[in-house]
């Protein structure tokens, strides 16, 4: 069970590895990022060029951009969740974060 303390955007004090990528792989079912599959889900140019963006940076996120923070505990485990602003939103927009349990 998931639970979540704390999220919200935060504008990153250094840079920090990012973990946006992992669920545009799970709901893509496949790595690397076809364009006229992303097309089909709707997406903008804007958005594609977002996603493009920072898979080039391996979805780092960089000091003094703003990333999406979420703290949590999941079966009694605390993580710490991060990943771009964009690329956040995108996840959301598309709902591709998807249900876990």
């Amino acid at each position: 069970m998931n639970v979540v303390l704390k999220s919200g955007y935060v504008r990153a004090r250094k840079d920090h590895p990012g973990d946006g990528s992992d669920y545009f792989d799970f709901a893509i079912k496949r790595e690397g990022y076809n364009l006229a599959e992303l097309k089909e889900l709707g997406m903008s140019d804007d958005e594609i060029k977002s996603i493009l963006d920072a898979r080039e940076r391996n979805f780092n996120i960089q000091k003094g951009e703003m990333y999406y923070c979420q703290v949590g505990v999941w079966d009694g485990d605390m993580y710490t969740f991060r990943t771009i602003k964009a690329i956040h939103e995108i996840l959301v927009k598309y709902d591709l974060y998807g249900e876990e349990d």
